[in-house]
């Protein structure tokens, strides 16, 4: 009788102490619970997070560099202070850069369900931008692009956007864009966004991107947008 060959079920992936602490700091930044501008002191950090001073000393680090905390030496380390308007504008700028990229080589691709999924979360977020509700456009706008991201299975660019985007979505905090933007025409665009994801239109869905996220390039598209 021959030997059943069976498959070993690959390992599981080591998680990183530092990389859970990491990600506990950078949610409980964006989702508001620490705020702008609030100093961070290692002794809190260590009662809430339960762990030593090293893996928090390193997650820190880690979002020093992508912008979410600052840090000057023995006098502060603090969560990032918002930006000005026309900071939170170029960011947003850059935000469109990535995300239009991930919308023309995803959105042709999407299964159904993928696009179901996507369609849903931007009729929520149109509910939030109309209530001017910058939490449900959060959850579900953002989350949107960057499932984007991780469908156009592009490694390059999905390392990129980990690398970027929780910085620069943290300059435009939502709350200050609702205010910035132009309501009404945000929900005509993401109007055309849910239609550029039902017929798989990348084009199309990358001309609203660049209009939503107010790249010099969404004028000279006025006309693409207005035909499709």
């Amino acid at each position: 009788m021959p030997i059943p060959v069976t498959k070993k079920a690959a390992p599981p992936k080591r998680v990183l102490l530092r990389d859970v602490v990491r990600d506990t700091i950078r949610d409980a930044i964006m989702d508001g619970t620490l705020k702008p501008g609030e100093t961070l002191h290692d002794d809190a950090l260590q009662e809430w997070l339960g762990t030593s001073r090293t893996p928090i000393r390193d997650a820190l680090n880690e979002l020093a560099r992508i912008g979410l905390i600052e840090m000057e030496p023995n006098r502060y380390t603090r969560v990032a202070m918002l930006t000005s308007d026309a900071e939170a504008l170029e960011a947003l700028n850059v935000l469109g850069v990535i995300y239009g990229g991930a919308a023309v080589i995803a959105v042709p691709g999407l299964t159904a369900a993928n696009a179901k999924t996507l369609t849903g979360k931007v009729k929520t977020a149109i509910k939030g931008v109309k209530g001017s509700d910058a939490d449900v456009i959060r959850a579900n706008l953002l989350d949107v692009f960057n499932t984007l991201v991780e469908l156009s299975d592009n490694s390059l660019l999905v390392k990129l956007a980990r690398e970027t985007i929780d910085g620069l979505a943290y300059k435009i905090r939502v709350a200050r864009l609702v205010e910035i933007v132009d309501g009404p025409s945000v929900v005509d665009l993401l109007e055309r966004m849910i239609g550029a994801l039902e017929e798989r239109d990348g084009l199309s869905a990358r001309r609203v991107t660049d209009a939503l996220f107010q790249l010099p390039t969404a004028a000279l598209s006025e006309d693409a947008l207005a035909a499709s």
